[in-house]
């Protein structure tokens, strides 16, 4: 058993590590300067990163401003070190959200461009909702420092419980309605997706 522990230990460490090289990678200067100047490319004006950057488990947000334009992007990259088959995992989400958005009617970004590029990697840039919020994040305990561990907040309000529930029953039914369809389109129906 102390064979298997420290087996799960060393495992848990290496990716803690990998974790750290990430979050220093995402956050440089020059990586943030190369995603300005690709934003720059694809849209043919002026830019500038927005901070802060929103980063998840396996994707990097970096908001953008666009000169003259009232609305800003983001510019979604995988996590370095996080995920895996990063090119594939980025091309097949910029295909199903375009799919949910064009088949549905939930609040699923634009995507704008996707792809993979020589500077920065695979990519998406998407509408950015400035939404940063989550399910999880609205059932917790309000926190002071983001970095503490979340904890589920047993005070709150049952009508806000069931208006969150309804909500999410929303979504679940309409994405089951979707998948539902989905599997029933013959090779030669595929959707295509245009972007």
């Amino acid at each position: 058993m102390t064979a298997r522990q420290d087996s799960d230990n060393l495992a848990w460490d290496r990716s803690d590590e990998l974790w750290e090289e990430a979050m220093k990678q995402v956050r440089l200067s020059s990586t943030c300067r190369k995603i300005e100047s690709f934003a720059e490319r694809m849209f043919g004006k002026p830019v500038s990163l927005v901070t802060p950057l929103i980063i998840g488990g396996f994707n990097v947000l970096y908001p953008i401003r666009i000169e003259g334009s009232s609305a800003d992007v983001l510019v979604r990259l995988p996590c370095p070190n996080q995920a895996v088959f990063p090119e594939e995992k980025t091309l097949a989400e910029a295909a199903t959200a375009a799919y949910i958005r064009q088949h549905t009617h939930l609040p699923v970004p634009k995507v704008f461009y996707s792809g993979i590029d020589s500077d920065i990697g695979p990519f998406m840039v998407i509408q950015d909702f400035g939404s940063r919020r989550g399910m999880g994040q609205a059932l917790e305990t309000p926190r002071e420092d983001p970095n503490d561990t979340p904890v589920l907040n047993p005070d709150i309000a049952e009508s806000k419980l069931k208006s969150l529930y309804v909500k999410w029953h929303g979504v679940h039914c309409s994405l089951h309605s979707l998948l539902f369809h989905a599997s029933e389109l013959s090779s030669r129906q595929a959707p295509v997706l245009t972007m």
